[in-house]
């Protein structure tokens, strides 16, 4: 028997196939929120924010890592999109700046989520060496100080510390005193991490705490995924996953979704052509899930992603 990941095929691909299989994205209308009255006032998010940040944000976020055109970011805000997910690695550290440039010239509102991270195994292998908290605080600041750089903004939306997969770093004192200190100097509204492995734990860990504002993780209806263009791929524990994302609803925490297309095409019932239309709208309609931020390099993507705006 063949290995699954043989039968599975990319978004690009399956939309160059069937124009019919699109990804479907709703932004709705409402007033704005009286929590956050001068930073977010043009947003239009449906009613929701994401968990107890006040963040207003809409079903649908623009998953930027892999675009180097500035002209495909314009493309997307003016779409409608206006959460953008970046980070200080994609494009060997030249995402943020590309972003940057678009967004010092624009007039609408927009919420972006960016990502620093540390190397454990480079950087510091033993997290309770005595000069392990200043390795960790001095990567951590000079990260986000590059990233407020590239981006061209004095305050960040929502940072979150990087492909996450030890809870020791996570809740390490430094990387939660980091994170305080950027808070109350206004570099950044809301903190979390995001997660590629062992994301139960480490949500079961943030349902503890009470720490982080925002959670980033893998979450399709296949309970897998396998990235297309590097063509590795994770799976978690379904039934394991989604009462702790519960949990993280209950407790104010914000959850924000990645690889909603990657587990393939989704059929909701039997007889029915899969398509990622449906495989995105299982995972927005999730109470637990804020926003999916869907990974788009194209303007086919874009383009089928919004046409229900």
């Amino acid at each position: 028997m063949k290995d699954k990941k043989d039968h599975l095929i990319s978004r690009t691909e399956f939309l160059n196939r069937s124009k019919a299989a699109c990804c479907l994205g709703i932004l709705g209308g409402i007033p704005r929120l009286n929590s956050q009255p001068n930073e977010y006032e043009n947003i239009k998010a449906e009613g929701r924010t994401l968990g107890k940040t006040g963040i207003p944000v809409a079903p649908l976020g623009f998953g930027a890592s892999h675009v180097k055109d500035p002209a495909l970011i314009k493309y997307a805000i003016n779409k409608g999109l206006r959460f953008i997910d970046t980070g200080r690695v994609y494009l060997g550290g030249q995402n943020e700046f590309i972003l940057g440039r678009v967004l010092k010239d624009l007039s609408q509102e927009m919420v972006i989520q960016t990502k620093v991270g540390i190397n454990i195994m480079k950087n510091v292998p033993d997290l309770n060496a005595s000069k392990a908290g200043d390795k960790v605080r001095n990567i951590l600041e000079m990260e986000l100080k590059t990233s407020l750089e590239a981006l061209k903004r004095d305050t960040i939306d929502i940072l979150l510390l990087h492909r996450s997969s030890v809870n020791a770093l996570v809740h390490h004192e430094e990387v939660m005193d980091f994170f305080q200190k950027a808070k109350k100097d206004g570099k950044i509204r809301a903190c979390g991490f995001s997660s590629h492995t062992n994301q139960v734990e480490l949500l079961a860990a943030a349902n503890k705490s009470m720490f982080y504002d925002v959670v980033m993780v893998p979450f399709n209806p296949k309970g897998s995924y396998v990235n297309a263009r590097s063509n590795r791929g994770g799976s978690w524990d379904q039934s394991a996953l989604e009462p702790e994302l519960k949990k993280a609803l209950t407790n104010g925490i914000g959850i924000v979704a990645m690889k909603t297309c990657s587990g393939g095409p989704y059929a909701p019932e039997a007889g029915a052509s899969p398509s990622f239309k449906e495989g995105l709208k299982w995972v927005t309609k999730k109470s637990y899930i804020g926003i999916a931020a869907v990974s788009m390099g194209t303007y086919q993507e874009i383009d089928e992603n919004t046409s229900l705006l």
